[in-house]
């Protein structure tokens, strides 16, 4: 409409009355007006005090401007029990909170709307969460300020979740909020609470912190794991896994050194230490973590404990890569079995356990898995050297130190001369896991000062011992250096 309408807005107590004004501005189909209910909004507070509930009817009287003429043709009343004697609920719990949602630096909380039709509860301003680091004494403040719609008499906009592992939102709604710029991978408590216009909130004994309280920590991590035993792709058996839906038979992979890639993503920070805890089925259902303790629940495990962990290295940015192996005791990477696992990541001496499903806290219900089908379909290679001919003719040319290892050794390549002078050193006294074919970096015709060789015959010996000093592999192999 064009031309500003004024509504007159007549409230009484049956006793009492005044009225106020509510203005549609030119080009609008609304206009708002807050109710007076104190002496600054033109309310007489002796007509509602302390310790006092009363109902106020309000009524459109009167209306004025270019488009007033029959707009009131009858008018209902709205009737607001205005509550200046108590908080906005009473009950016990005063909020029943739903659930709980965290990110790395973030939380989002649900809880049950209070009944603000309810008689007493009309005069409901806004929610209040009180919240604070585990172990400090100070609660901070999240209201209306940093969340209008704490503020707002309806429901969010999203529903509730029907459950944990759905999450669709059902038609009565939950209230929630989201608390940002919380610290990564850290504990907090928190409370909620109402308060009325006239300033009346829940009591701390109807929101009963601490006792009443509850505690959430933010996520570490966000966690993308890939699981892989080394092979080709196959038909029926790609040999590496990202998507751990389904049972864990989707999943076969050979009895060979699992291969744990963790991407662990975080803001800012990233773990000191990783750790694989893994165990098999046969011990299912206990609980690979001890939540009470928060640590690995390694005494539900027996005697030899069959809940086993690897630490991973960390070779780039966000990478941590673990191998689960074959040989343990007792054994739990065998043909036939099937492996569950977690992860631990610590960071300044704090532990965290993860699963699939970081947003519950629960690091026991949603593990890692896969089976073991069938030992590896391994030919060893021969020891070699993979291009055993260097020539300038041919752009980078490499020769590559190529062989088998029947166990876990440390390796050491080294190039000699003829004569038997040492020319570099390629590795020395490297970890490397058996029962694989190896492929090392290899060398380009230069010395240990970057410097190119001559052209002639040279040695590249591949020598390896084993975890118990034993050499395992010591062979020499030819490389020509040729122009």
């Amino acid at each position: 409409m064009y031309g500003a309408v004024s509504f007159t807005v007549s409230y009484t107590d049956g006793t009492n009355s005044d009225t106020f004004t509510v203005v549609i501005p030119s080009g609008s189909a609304t206009g708002t007006a807050a109710i007076p209910y104190d002496s600054l909004s033109g309310f007489n507070p002796a007509w509602l005090t302390s310790g006092s509930t009363v109902p106020w009817s309000y009524t459109v009287t009167a209306v004025s401007g270019d488009y007033a003429s029959g707009v009131i043709t009858s008018s209902a009343s709205e009737t607001i029990r205005w509550d200046r004697g108590d908080a906005p609920s009473t009950g016990t719990p005063a909020i029943v909170f739903q659930q709980v949602v965290t990110t790395t630096s973030s939380c989002s909380l649900y809880w049950t709307p209070l009944d603000t039709t309810a008689a007493g509860d009309q005069d409901f301003y806004e929610y209040l969460v009180y919240y604070r680091e585990t172990g400090t004494s100070t609660y901070k403040l999240w209201n209306g300020a940093t969340d209008a719609a704490l503020r707002g008499l309806a429901n969010n906009p999203f529903p509730a979740p029907v459950s944990d592992a759905v999450k669709r939102f059902d038609v009565n709604g939950w209230k929630y909020t989201t608390i940002t710029n919380l610290k990564l991978f850290t504990g907090y408590d928190f409370y909620i609470t109402a308060v009325d216009v006239f300033g009346n909130e829940i009591t701390e004994a109807n929101a009963a912190p601490p006792a009443g309280s509850r505690t959430f920590r933010t996520q570490p991590y966000s966690i993308l794991v890939t699981i892989s035993d080394g092979y080709p792709k196959e038909p029926t058996n790609p040999h590496s896994y990202t998507n751990f839906a389904g049972l864990p038979s989707t999943r076969p992979l050979f009895e060979i050194n699992t291969k744990v890639q963790l991407n662990i993503i975080s803001s800012g920070e990233e773990p000191e230490v990783v750790r694989v805890w893994y165990t098999d089925y046969s011990s299912e259902p206990t609980n690979m973590v001890d939540t009470v303790l928060n640590k690995a629940n390694t005494a539900a495990f027996g005697s030899p404990c069959r809940l086993l962990s690897v630490e991973a290295t960390n070779p780039a940015p966000n990478t941590w890569i673990a191998y689960i192996p074959t040989k343990t005791t007792p054994p739990i990477l065998f043909t036939g079995n099937t492996i569950r696992f977690v992860v631990e990541t610590v960071r300044r001496g704090s532990s965290a356990f993860a699963d699939m499903d970081m947003s519950d806290l629960d690091p026991n219900d949603d593990e890692w898995t896969y089976t073991i089908v069938a030992p590896p379909k391994l030919t060893p290679h021969p020891t070699r050297v993979l291009n055993n001919v260097i020539t300038s003719k041919k752009s980078e040319s490499v020769a590559y130190p190529s062989y088998y290892l029947s166990e876990d050794a440390y390796v050491s390549i080294t190039v000699y001369d003829i004569k038997g002078r040492l020319i570099v050193s390629l590795i020395d006294k490297a970890f490397r896991r058996g029962g694989q074919n190896i492929k090392e970096e290899g060398w380009n015709g230069s010395n240990k000062s970057s410097n190119k060789v001559g052209v002639g015959l040279y040695y590249m010996q591949i020598y390896a011992k084993n975890t118990k000093g034993k050499v395992i592999l010591n062979s020499f192999e030819k490389v020509i250096v040729a122009k």
